[in-house]
């Protein structure tokens, strides 16, 4: 059995890490919405292009039932022009993004990056050198960045992400989740934060760090 997977690492885990001192909190992060505005970034390239979208975040995962796109097709098409324009280059980082993840790298937390990323398959070179690119450019501290669709294939001992299929497939295999609250998962009942402020307070009461 993996150490995450330990009864009392996850039933009791402010116990555990004060006994395990040396032990790190091992930290799941989604990139976009969660540390990087993409849907901010993806709407001024629409807007640049001549493309009407709605005013406000989309209500709906499906951009497409939100009205900023056509459909999936039409998504990826601009999705793909967006990416060969350089947007994970340039998207703004969230407030207290920063000081935060360097805060909980400093108080013994393991930062790893987990995004799906890769949409359009001829594009995974760009795509990655672009992520690492910002990463780094942000100066964004990280142990791991993995592009993977499925993030329960990834054991944690918490996740902080803003999709709504991902926070129920984690919550349904008995994951700890922080949702990033964005209008399209207000529906999902799990801690929540508005903020990375918020989202650091939720981690000090489960882990005692």
């Amino acid at each position: 059995m993996s150490k995450l997977l330990t009864p009392e690492r996850y039933e009791s885990p402010k116990e555990f890490f004060r006994k395990n001192s040396e032990e790190k909190i091992v930290l799941a992060v989604d990139l976009d919405e969660c540390c990087f505005n993409y849907l901010d970034g993806f709407r001024h390239y629409l807007e640049a292009c001549g493309y009407g979208v709605p005013e406000g975040q989309p209500s709906s995962w499906n951009l497409a039932e939100s009205g900023w796109v056509l459909d999936e097709t039409d998504f990826k098409l601009k999705h793909e022009e967006a990416v060969a324009n350089g947007i994970y280059k340039n998207l703004e980082i969230f407030p207290h993004t920063k000081e935060t993840l360097w805060d909980l790298v400093d108080s013994g937390y393991q930062i790893n990056f987990i995004t799906s990323r890769f949409v359009v398959n001829r594009q995974h070179l760009r795509v990655v050198k672009d992520t690492a690119e910002a990463i780094e450019k942000n100066g964004l501290p990280y142990s791991n960045l993995m592009f993977q669709k499925n993030k329960d294939r990834f054991l944690a001992d918490g996740y902080v992400d803003d999709g709504p299929h991902n926070i129920t497939a984690l919550e349904n295999i008995g994951r700890f989740v922080i949702k990033l609250n964005q209008p399209y998962n207000l529906h999902l009942e799990t801690p929540s934060a508005n903020n990375w402020l918020e989202v650091r307070e939720i981690l000090h009461e489960r882990f005692g760090r």
